[in-house]
Parts: structure tokens; C-alpha cells; sequence
């Protein structure tokens, strides 16, 4: 595979407060006309339970805003991560102005969703994942799918990320492979101070480690 072929299908970016807001459907109107007006996107608004208000938009699959009481999570099918970045923290500015509370965040960060290939691949296995990752796993029975979450700690300029990879491998007849890239800090105890520059600190670091190294971590000959 080549990093040329990557197909980015979506980006998101989540915000989570550091404890809940029990008034948080109170500020949903205010907050949704923000969003409607950031992202030139219509939506259904779906009220889910206590804690979750959800908005759609029929046309759009990967277009969703979950609002919770600890969170926001921004999904969206733009163009490229720069467009998405801006929407997503003026979205967060916005959000900031309703809710002081969200000026400093337990959690910042940002995915992008990926696809890496729709092309079967050939080999012992037939898979890419069984193929490069794990040889040695002797499993019966045809392979349907194939699920691999890494999870580790990225130490840059002091700062330290938290770094999920997400690969989804589906075997049928159909084949693609999909990853998820998940970077993101969390403040457990008070002293990263996650406010609005350092979100778009995490971004920048999200957009130039995928640029620069993501390919030769995944190491897919």
C-alpha cells in the first residue's frame, strides 16, 4: 500500500469537560444554531435520553454531533483536515462563550478516519493484518474480520499524547481496510490545562504526525 491511495473519510473531534453540566439542554439551541452556521449543514435534532442530545443530517453519513452532558463530539465529511480543524475550533469557541466551564477540558482531541485499501490482497492469508502482524496466530475456520487496537503514550516537545490506532479489517467478499488514528490529551490531574490553544496544539500535532510518521509506524510492506 501506498500513503498515495489513502481515501480520508471523515474527521472528529471530541471535548470533554471536566465534570458534568446539568444544564446542559438548556444551552443545546444556542449551541446547535452555532454549529448550523459554522458547518453550512441541516440537521435533525434527536433527544436521546438525560445525558445525550444527537443531530444528523440524512444525506451525510458521517456527519453527527453527539452533545452530552460531559461532552461534545464533532463529526464531519469535509474536504481536507485544515477545514475541518477550523470548523471543529470555532465549534469549540463557540461552545466556550455558552459554557465557561469548557474553557479548560478534562479530554481534547481529534480522529480521522481512513481507508487504506479495497483491493484483496494476496498472501498466505489472504489478509493484510494476518499477513504483516500476526503470523504466528494459528486460528481455524475462514476469516471474517479482523479488529487491532493499539494504544500508546507519545512524548513531543514535552507534551505528552495519548495515541490509539484502530485497524478494521473485513474479509468478505467485499475487502477494505480501515483505520482509525485517535490522538488526544487527557488532564488527569489538573496540570496540562487543555484550554483553546493547547486543542489546537493537539490538532496541529494530530495533522503532522500523520503526515510525517503514521506510515512508518503502521510498517506495511
Amino acid at each position: 500500500m501506498k500513503k498515495e491511495s489513502f481515501k480520508e473519510i471523515s474527521y472528529l473531534a471530541g471535548f470533554h469537560l471536566k465534570k458534568p453540566d446539568y444544564n446542559f439542554k438548556a444551552k443545546a439551541g444556542e449551541l446547535f444554531n452555532i454549529i448550523s452556521d459554522i458547518t453550512e449543514r441541516e440537521f435533525e435534532v434527536f433527544d436521546i435520553d438525560t445525558n445525550l442530545i444527537l443531530l444528523r443530517n440524512k444525506d451525510l453519513k458521517h456527519f453527527v454531533i453527539k452533545f452530552y452532558s460531559t461532552q461534545l463530539v464533532y463529526e464531519d465529511e469535509v474536504e481536507n483536515f485544515s477545514d475541518f480543524q477550523s470548523k471543529a475550533l470555532q465549534i469549540l469557541e463557540g461552545w466556550q462563550k455558552i459554557n465557561p466551564s469548557a474553557k479548560t477540558l478534562r479530554l481534547g482531541g481529534t480522529l480521522r478516519r481512513i481507508l487504506l485499501s479495497n483491493v484483496h490482497p494476496k498472501g498466505t492469508y489472504s489478509s493484510i493484518l494476518f499477513d504483516n502482524y500476526i503470523k504466528n496466530l494459528t486460528v481455524g475456520g475462514k476469516h471474517k474480520k479482523i479488529n487491532l487496537h493499539l494504544n500508546y503514550n507519545y512524548t513531543r516537545k514535552s507534551n505528552d499524547y495519548n495515541v490509539n490506532i484502530y485497524l478494521d479489517e473485513i474479509l468478505e467478499k467485499e475487502f477494505l481496510l480501515e483505520c482509525r488514528l485517535d490522538i488526544n490529551q487527557i488532564d488527569s490531574d489538573g496540570s496540562k490545562r487543555i484550554d483553546f490553544e493547547r486543542v489546537k496544539n493537539i490538532f496541529n500535532f494530530s495533522d503532522k504526525y500523520y503526515r510525517e510518521e503514521f506510515i512508518n509506524d503502521l510498517n506495511i510492506k
